[in-house]
């Protein structure tokens, strides 16, 4: 069946660590509403693509540094790794959706990809993060989790591995949904994290005009340069999004940016 909803969910720590801050209102309504889709939708599984390694990528690989390698957790179990980022005491720990992953690894031999097993429990931090920001558990439908650790190459061509998962998800029998995650700039302001650079912004109005429009050309073919100044980890998980979901349609269900970084929460279904 076709891929049932994707979201992009940001990683804010502070409304990990704050469940109630009011710095971050909007984006905790913009991730309330991608808690519904989950609901609402019951998947069996969240395919989660995000751009971290929790440890370098010669720890899982027999190719160190493989820059076009996609890393899959391959454990029945897999656990957060909150590490004194939220407010929980212990972890939240998912099923594995393994059967998925053979079904993607067996799928993705053809079109070239390098699909490599990582043999770590913990889901990369910023996943984590949104994983308990939406509080997968605590759904009525718990579903199974895929992590996809995306490789360094362009939008372009992790538009083109979305494409590739949205056939997975059409030639499946599960109900699957995707959750890529990302923030925006972190560059926005003098008292950013990483200082200030006016390309912040720019790629901030890129993605927010490109959710409008449901047209994210602008950011799949983006200048690699833009992407570097502009601080940012959502181009690559957005691009698999965007092309996942092709046909579905795109809303902006947030954007803030209080401390200097952007955060956005888009949704297509």
């Amino acid at each position: 069946m076709a891929l049932a909803f994707a979201a992009l969910v940001p990683y804010p720590k502070k409304l990990a660590q704050e469940p109630e801050t009011s710095d971050l209102a909007k984006t905790r309504a913009g991730i309330l509403n991608v808690k519904r889709l989950i609901k609402d939708n019951n998947v069996d599984t969240l395919i989660v693509v995000s751009s971290h390694l929790l440890q370098p990528m010669h720890a899982y690989s027999t190719t160190p540094g493989d820059p076009a390698a996609y890393y899959m957790l391959g454990l029945d179990k897999l656990q957060t790794h909150i590490n004194q980022t939220t407010s929980r005491d212990k972890p939240s720990v998912f099923d594995n959706d393994v059967e998925l992953i053979r079904f993607i690894r067996e799928r993705a031999r053809p079109f070239g990809y390098t699909m490599l097993i990582n043999p770590n429990v913990k889901i990369d931090e910023p996943s984590s993060i949104a994983l308990e920001l939406l509080e997968i558990n605590a759904a009525q439908k718990v579903p199974s989790i895929v992590s996809i650790v995306l490789p360094y190459v362009s939008p372009s061509d992790l538009f083109e591995f979305g494409l590739f998962l949205g056939r997975v998800a059409k030639d499946s029998d599960k109900k699957i949904g995707l959750i890529a995650v990302g923030d925006l700039s972190a560059r926005l302001s003098k008292g950013s994290p990483a200082g200030f650079r006016r390309e912040g912004k720019l790629f901030d109005d890129l993605v927010i005009t490109a959710a409008k429009q449901n047209d994210f050309m602008p950011i799949i073919t983006a200048d690699q340069a833009l992407l570097e100044k502009a601080g940012e980890s959502a181009a690559r998980p957005l691009a698999v999004a965007a092309g996942a979901s092709l046909g579905l349609t795109a809303q902006v269900e947030s954007y803030e940016a209080p401390s200097g970084t952007g955060y956005a929460t888009l949704t297509w279904s």
